[in-house]
């Protein structure tokens, strides 16, 4: 549903998907380029009020707090709906504390590890408001990565990242997700192997007598991954009956 009105001095309009409820303010900025924000209101005129706004602010070239600043007041004097704004940094710590008691402790520890990440490479912008990070900012942390990552790591974060900006939009704190758009890194095919039995003698001299050398066996005897061998209590030996149980964290 697209509705544009001619009787505007700007070509800004309103459009609206049939699954959603709030108007899409339509406009094109001093580039020419053609821009789309939510209004978050069901109201059409409101809507256009908002689009016109946001046309005359691009057109303008004012900078992107000046634009986030007249979006949020244009918001609160039409619809009396106030636009969240919370840094990189604040949202990131208030979403792992929400999915607490949501997601596995695996789960939580790979989110955490990602936020912690991210958060240091933006340096001072962790924080700006969560708004502000582009899909520049998504390429840059992506491409800064594979200089240590491989490809399916450098991947899984980026996944990661997807998470934490979808639920940003869903809490109205983003328009839109950074991410979309940013593509993944071709994965090559593995080249990795298993070790020989004479590379195995080399590991096992170089551990020996360390802790390293107990986590080496229960991960050859066992082809669990070191996570979950690192894990392992008294509790889950039985030596009568031989055996060695344990739920992995990954698949349960």
């Amino acid at each position: 549903i697209k509705e544009s009105n001619s009787t505007h001095s700007l070509m800004a309009s309103t459009w609206r998907h049939p699954q959603s409820k709030y108007w899409v303010a339509c406009f094109t900025d001093a580039d020419g380029r053609q821009r789309k924000r939510s209004t978050k209101t069901t109201n059409r005129k409101d809507a256009q009020r908002i689009a016109d706004e946001l046309e005359r602010a691009y057109r303008k070239r004012l900078t992107s707090e000046q634009i986030l600043r007249l979006y949020s007041e244009a918001r609160r004097e039409i619809t009396g709906d106030e636009i969240p704004t919370k840094t990189v940094r604040c949202y990131l710590e208030e979403y792992l504390t929400s999915r607490k008691s949501e997601v596995s402790e695996a789960t939580l520890a790979a989110y955490r590890g990602v936020a912690k990440r991210f958060l240091e490479w933006l340096g001072a912008d962790a924080e700006i408001e969560m708004n502000r990070i582009t899909k520049k900012h998504i390429a840059a942390y992506r491409n800064g990565l594979r200089d240590g990552l491989s490809a399916r790591s450098v991947n899984h974060q980026l996944k990661i990242l997807r998470v934490f900006f979808k639920a940003a939009k869903g809490d109205s704190v983003v328009d839109a997700s950074p991410c979309d758009g940013v593509p993944v890194l071709l994965e090559a095919e593995s080249n990795r192997r298993g070790f020989s039995a004479d590379e195995l003698r080399v590991v096992m001299k170089e551990v020996r007598k360390t802790e390293w050398e107990s986590l080496v066996r229960f991960g050859l005897y066992t082809g669990q991954r070191l996570g979950d061998v690192s894990q392992l209590r008294w509790r889950n030996i039985d030596l009568e009956a031989n055996e060695i149980r344990l739920v992995t964290s990954k698949s349960g």
